[in-house]
């Protein structure tokens, strides 16, 4: 298949569309298993802080925007089949992030 085309598959009862071209998110599976574990929940995109990503046509997550992508982890954390997972540099930020909301709790407190 060429870069670009769709592909019309159907797995279990999700039939889908999926566009090749589609830029995912970082540490997204590869499409066939993303298929078999994206529930098209929209979590990721709700809880993306640049608002980067959108889910297509067969419920998917891509990159709306690409450039604005900070690759925080956020998606991954929410990803609770494992659709999208940590990366080396994306788990790196999120634990960053952690530990810096836990220490402006402590300010709060």
């Amino acid at each position: 298949m060429m870069r670009g085309q769709s592909d019309m598959s159907t797995h279990g009862s999700h039939s889908w569309q999926a566009d090749l071209a589609l830029e995912r998110p970082p540490g997204t599976v590869p499409l066939a298993q993303l298929v078999e574990r994206c529930t098209s929940c929209g979590d990721c995109v709700a809880v993306c802080p640049v608002y980067a990503l959108l889910l297509d046509g067969a419920g998917l997550p891509y990159f709306v925007d690409k450039v604005a992508c900070t690759e925080c982890g956020l998606c991954a954390d929410v990803c609770v089949y494992g659709g999208i997972t940590l990366t080396e540099k994306t788990a790196r930020a999120l634990r960053m992030r952690k530990r810096r909301d836990a220490q402006l709790e402590v300010v709060r407190s």
